[in-house]
Order: structure tokens, then sequence, then C-alpha cells
């Protein structure tokens, strides 16, 4: 089975290479919204470096939301079906990576 990523990170130039990137994973499919029984969400973090309030009430419960600094230097990782997060420093593409790779897709046994 195949990894669903939903890629909502802004600016589009980041977004845009980061569908590239991930697109050619063997197992991931990246999905153009949330309605698709996404599996990981993929969100920039706010220059402040904190967590907004908006992404601890995603509707995405049953999904990993990954929420990174385009600095590379900080993300908030909230694991499916759990309410918190954890921080990560620092965190680059490998780590990202890692994430989406790690996390199985919904139906497949863990």
């Amino acid at each position: 089975m195949t990894t669903r990523v939903w890629i909502a990170y802004e600016p589009l130039v980041f977004r845009e290479a980061l569908m590239k990137v991930l697109g050619q994973l063997e197992t991931v499919e990246v999905v153009d919204s949330a309605g698709e029984a996404v599996d990981v969400g993929v969100f920039r973090l706010a220059e402040t470096g904190m967590l907004q309030d908006f992404f601890r009430h995603l509707p995405l419960p049953q999904a990993k939301l990954i929420v990174f600094s385009a600095h590379g230097n900080r993300a908030f990782i909230r694991q499916p079906g759990v309410t918190s997060w954890k921080e990560v420093q620092p965190f680059g593409m490998p780590q990202l990576m890692a994430e989406v790779l790690l996390t199985p897709a919904r139906g497949s046994k863990k």
C-alpha cells in the first residue's frame, strides 16, 4: 500500500519541490487535498517558530502531521490518533523523508 501525503506547504515553490521529491518515492502518493484519506499532512511552521493553534485543531485525527520551518531548524510532529506534538530540532529533508516513509498507509498492518 502507498502512503498518501498531502503537502499544504507555502510558498508554492517549496510545495512544488516537496511534491516532486516525495512523489518520486515508490511507496508515496502525493494527493491534492485532505479529503482523500490522508496518511501524512505537511505544513509550514510560522516565522515565530511556534506551533499555531490552527494545527492543533485540524480535522485529520488519523493522519501524521508534520509542521516544519523553512529554515530547517525546527519541526513539530503529531502522530496519528494522538493529540500531543513532538518537537524535532534540526529538521531537514532527511528527517522529512524518514517521517513519511515510516508512516504506514491506512489499512496496512503496523
